[in-house]
C-alpha cells in the first residue's frame, strides 16, 4: 500500500527554504505515530532536511532516497535513483509513506 502523508497551511505551503514552517507538537506526534514501523519514500532535499533536524534519520523507519547526485551512510537508508521501478517492486502487503515536497 502507498499512502501519502502531508501537512499544509491555508495556503497550501508544505515547507520555506526546506524546513517545515510551523512546530506543532500535535502534528508531529501524529506523524511519528502513524509511520513509526513504515516505510519513507522522499527526495534529497527532504531527508536532507530531516538531518538538519536531528543529524540521523528518523528512528524505526526504513528512508529511501530519491537523488542522483548522493549517498548516505546510514543504516536505515537506502539511495534509489529509479523511483518508478521502485514502486513497481515495493512488497503490496507493506506500507510505504511518501513525505515531503
Amino acid at each position: 500500500m502507498i499512502s501519502l502523508i502531508v501537512a499544509f497551511d491555508r495556503q497550501q505551503v508544505i515547507g520555506v527554504d526546506n524546513r517545515l514552517p510551523w512546530h506543532y507538537k500535535e502534528d508531529l506526534k501524529y506523524f511519528k505515530e502513524t509511520t513509526m514501523g513504515h516505510d519513507l519514500l522522499m527526495g534529497r532535499q527532504t531527508f536532507e532536511s530531516i538531518l538538519s533536524y536531528q543529524k540521523k534519520p528518523l528512528p524505526n523507519r526504513h528512508h529511501y532516497v530519491l537523488t542522483q547526485t548522493k549517498t548516505y551512510d546510514f543504516e536505515m537508508v537506502t539511495v534509489l535513483t529509479d523511483w518508478k521501478s521502485f514502486i513497481k517492486k515495493y512488497p503490496k502487503q507493506k506500507e510505504l509513506f511518501i513525505i515531503g515536497g
